[in-house]
């Protein structure tokens, strides 16, 4: 099974890691972690002035946030829990 991070995995160590990912930032200080990390990569906007090196840096950021929020959710949305990740 290929995971968010685009590796494989089998459907149990997925599962795991989604679950772990849900365990430490679906509530409390894990949700405040996760508010943060998205605040300095998937919402920070880059002018014209950013480089290329810098750019293709804040894209692997935002690509890394993305996959924990990825797997945060499934494991969310797959025990059912309402407003999975919000």
């Amino acid at each position: 099974m290929v995971g968010p991070d685009g590796l494989t995995y089998s459907p149990d160590r997925n599962r795991e890691l989604d679950d772990l990912c849900a365990s430490v930032l679906s509530r409390g200080m894990g949700r405040e972690l996760l508010a943060y990390l998205r605040s300095i990569t998937i919402e920070l906007v880059g002018g014209p002035e950013i480089t290329d090196a810098q750019l293709r840096h804040r894209e692997g950021a935002r690509y890394l946030v993305a996959v924990l929020e990825t797997r945060m959710k499934s494991s969310l949305q797959r025990k059912g829990k309402r407003n999975a990740g919000k």
